[in-house]
């Protein structure tokens, strides 16, 4: 049995995933003596909900012909077979030591390769080119290999681990940044505060943080078009979207070429940012579809999911006036953050400091004698009763505690806030200082 397809997918599994698929290879796990860059990839033609029109008799066991080659090439490029163009990768091995005796047969290994995609990235696995699988193969996606044996290896009897780090951090806290350039296609005021942005939320959930600055900067921000000189090309639209040095290289470059937007009509300068800083500060790709590690680009997503926030402070550690949705800190003074007319987990969550600043929580208006922050997410609905939690600090507190559900506050050090089990949009809202 062959695959039949439909729509507009065809044209670029069938020729540009033969074709183009090893060159979107191109991230790199380098520390300081390393150049290879993290990438994302964008296939032409691919928007966001094209896979409804994905028509698609399952690709499986014993099926031979062009698209098992297709399907062969596709994971080949990814690391699942032996690829010279993935050596420069620290640590790299395929999942499969041999070749396919014949790319064109799909026999029992490259089903267990597809399965082990499957699995890396949400999907069902039933190791057949299934439409979900299809769908995903056509997205955009970074060229990082799946498969990658660092401190949290692919598993094959357990899965994947969700955040997966590069093994590489920086050896400071107090990081800086600055810009070679600026895209053409936004004000660079506008382009600077969604790096900003962007920054903020890493910083928001580690003791890590980001500062503008000239002269030599640890992180160095650039748009160019073409070979820009660090060994790794850009291909114009439609291609590499950006690629990002893991530490403590700093070199974050974005592709000119793209379309840069804040509007959602384009490529989302903000959501790329934010995924291309995870791996700055050390982090590969999750197989978790929500977080923004998640190899593929989708559209915007310019918050943090609770997954990347794990990740992140797996490599670095809690802020000093940290946030826990699993229970008090070992070693640090902690108040528990709760309301209990709020179903969804509210019974565990806990803001935790090094030094004893004298919260004390309140759901029942603010306290007497106390400066009180009232902290609310307006999307909770009122039988939750929000609207009168507060958080308190003595009066002679060195503390100036402000709210925000929008987001990060600039100029203030901001801990995020939130509470994964619970459906409303938490993941937003941060406690600055």
């Amino acid at each position: 049995m062959s695959m039949r397809l439909r729509g507009r997918h065809v044209g670029w599994f069938l020729a540009a995933l033969v074709s183009g698929a090893v060159a979107m290879v191109g991230c790199a796990v380098g520390g300081e003596n390393e150049e290879g860059p993290a990438e994302v990839v964008e296939g032409p033609g691919v928007e966001e909900g094209d896979e409804a029109r994905v028509d698609v008799e399952p690709l499986h066991l014993g099926d031979r012909g062009p698209e098992v080659r297709t399907l062969y090439g596709y994971l080949k490029a990814f690391g699942y077979f032996p690829n010279a163009e993935l050596h420069e990768f620290i640590g790299w091995k395929p999942v499969f030591d041999q070749e396919l005796t014949d790319p064109e047969v799909f026999d029992e290994t490259l089903e267990r390769a597809l399965t082990l995609y499957q699995l890396a990235h949400g999907l069902p696995s039933d190791g057949t080119v299934n439409a979900e699988t299809l769908a995903l193969m056509a997205k955009p996606r970074c060229g990082f290999p799946d498969y990658y044996a660092g401190p949290h290896p692919f598993n094959v009897q357990d899965g994947v681990s969700n955040y997966v780090l590069s093994g590489l951090k920086w050896n400071k806290n107090a990081l800086t940044y600055s810009f070679a350039n600026h895209t053409t296609d936004l004000p660079a005021a506008n382009t600077e505060s969604d790096i900003r942005q962007a920054f903020n939320r890493w910083a928001a959930v580690t003791p890590l943080s980001f500062t503008k600055a000239g002269g030599t900067t640890d992180v160095r921000i650039g748009f160019y078009h073409g070979d820009h000189g660090d060994g790794h090309p850009f291909d114009g639209p439609y291609g590499v979207l950006a690629h990002a040095f893991y530490p403590s290289h700093g070199g974050t470059h974005f592709d000119e070429a793209e379309n840069w937007t804040q509007n959602g009509t384009g490529i989302d300068l903000w959501s790329v940012a934010l995924h291309e800083f995870g791996h700055t500060i050390g982090l590969n790709h999750s197989a978790d579809t929500n977080a923004v590690m998640y190899a593929a680009y989708t559209g915007p997503r310019r918050e943090l999911h609770h997954d990347d926030i794990s990740g992140a402070q797996a490599i670095y550690g809690q802020k000093t006036i940290g946030w826990s949705w699993s229970g008090p800190m070992a070693g640090r003074f902690c108040t528990l953050i709760n309301e209990p007319a709020d179903p969804h987990h509210w019974n565990d969550n806990y803001l935790c400091s090094t030094v004893n600043y004298g919260f004390q929580w309140s759901y029942a208006g603010p306290i007497a004698g106390m400066r009180c922050t009232q902290i609310h997410e307006g999307s909770e609905p009122a039988a939750h009763t929000w609207h009168d939690n507060y958080l308190c600090v003595p009066n002679n507190s060195p503390l100036n505690l402000v709210w925000s559900s929008a987001g990060p506050i600039d100029g203030r050090t901001c801990t995020q806030i939130i509470e994964p089990g619970d459906p409303h949009t938490w993941h937003d809202n941060h406690l600055c200082y």
